[in-house]
């Protein structure tokens, strides 16, 4: 929980994953969106600012607090949904390394993906 003086018209702050390496994937999703990049080599966590559409101040990945010995092996109790504009932007994320886990088809309307790190996300092609 962090004291927020000012709070924006948005109440969703930021959102915040744990990740094994944070940097890589931080920069990777700051690509993807143009987002700006800052963090604390020291402290391990890097943010993504500015994010074209996004609700919240930052989108930010930390360390692993405690690393886990085994691989996962269940969907993610959370996850982010993106909207792009083209089927094309599908071949930009898989390049930085994210897989399709199961194509839009006539059951479902959207792309469900997984970045490198194996967190789920759905995307949405604009219509």
């Amino acid at each position: 929980m962090f004291l927020r003086v000012d709070l924006p018209d948005c109440r969703l702050y930021e959102l915040v994953i744990d990740a094994p390496a944070p940097r890589p994937i931080a920069a990777r999703w700051a690509d993807m969106f143009g987002a700006s990049l800052d963090g604390d080599e020291g402290k391990g966590w890097w943010r993504l600012r500015d994010i074209p559409g996004f609700p919240g101040e930052s989108w930010t990945f930390v360390p692993v607090p405690v690393p886990v010995p085994e691989p996962k092996t269940v969907e993610n109790r959370v996850q982010w949904d993106v909207r792009v504009e083209s089927e094309d932007v599908l071949g930009e994320m898989t390049s930085f390394g994210a897989k399709v886990l199961r194509p839009r088809d006539d059951e479902i309307g959207r792309h469900v993906m997984a970045d490198p790190e194996g967190n789920e996300f759905c995307v949405f092609v604009a219509a």
